[in-house]
């Protein structure tokens, strides 16, 4: 009985490791799409200025 508990432990901790792993690349993963979103929204501003200013011509 207490080596089935250790081995589940072990299985346990194992996937836990495994999660957090995930957890972390989908950290990293999103936090790129975030700044390619931040980097698009800036680049339509500057569009948009470059549009006013045609325009004003």
């Amino acid at each position: 009985m207490q080596l089935e508990y250790r081995v589940l432990a072990r299985l346990l901790a194992r996937q836990v490791a495994e999660l957090e792993e995930e957890v972390e690349k989908l950290r990293r993963k999103w936090g790129r799409v975030a700044g390619a979103t931040d980097d698009l929204e800036e680049a339509k501003r500057e569009l948009q200025a470059l549009k006013n200013r045609l325009e004003s011509l």
